[in-house]
């Protein structure tokens, strides 16, 4: 990672956890946590800080491995012979935690409850909204402060539902910087590296057909 990152406040060496010393399993005795970038920066059983004049070339960090496109690739293409970039601050993203996919309402339900969290790398989610009818209406949810930088975002949101039937909810983040997630991935590569698409979830309000 850069300097800069690695100096960063929220960026630490981690030795205990929950008041108990860091469990093996969770990279103990001394791990990295590099919030907000890829997992592959948050090295177990640390050993050792080494200050390089290039990017990591180590096992699995070569090639096309934590690498996206500097310019868009068109799907199934080989991104073996293009120019990437190693992937450092991840997108803005927000997943719906309930209700649960498939879940089924009693008929007659006009009223639901969604609530999700969201996130957005070394940015703050500047905002979510809802749809149930494919993006034709959006609803702003409402969001709970995060307790620090990289803090998940806790969000919710009531819904109306003018009908019985089934309905498709997907919840759509908006970072800082008024990036927002979209409906298709824009960005393909052969890894899936980036993918940021809006989370959905399907219910149904009224009895089985």
């Amino acid at each position: 990672m850069p300097i800069a990152k690695a100096m960063e406040e929220h960026t630490l060496l981690v030795w205990a956890m929950n008041g108990e010393p860091l469990p093996f399993i969770h990279g103990g005795p001394l791990r990295l946590v590099v919030p907000g970038w890829p997992g592959s920066l948050s090295q177990k059983w640390l050993k050792r800080i080494w200050i390089r004049d290039r990017e990591h070339d180590g096992p699995g960090m070569t090639g096309l491995s934590y690498r996206l496109p500097v310019r868009p690739l068109a799907p199934g293409q080989d991104g073996r012979d293009v120019e990437n970039r190693i992937i450092e601050s991840m997108p803005v993203r927000s997943i719906v935690t309930a209700p649960a996919d498939g879940s089924r309402y009693p008929a007659g339900t006009r009223r639901i409850d969604v609530r999700g969290a969201a996130w957005a790398g070394d940015d703050a989610v500047a905002r979510v909204a809802v749809t149930l009818d494919g993006g034709a209406t959006w609803t702003e949810a409402a969001m709970t402060p995060p307790r620090n930088r990289y803090d998940w975002t806790r969000w919710q949101v009531s819904l109306t539902l003018p009908e019985d039937g089934f309905y498709e909810i997907f919840a759509r983040a908006t970072d800082s910087r008024g990036r927002a997630q979209p409906f298709r991935a824009a960005n393909w590569n052969p890894n899936g590296y980036g993918c940021n698409v809006m989370h959905r979830v399907a219910v149904t309000v009224g009895p089985e057909a």
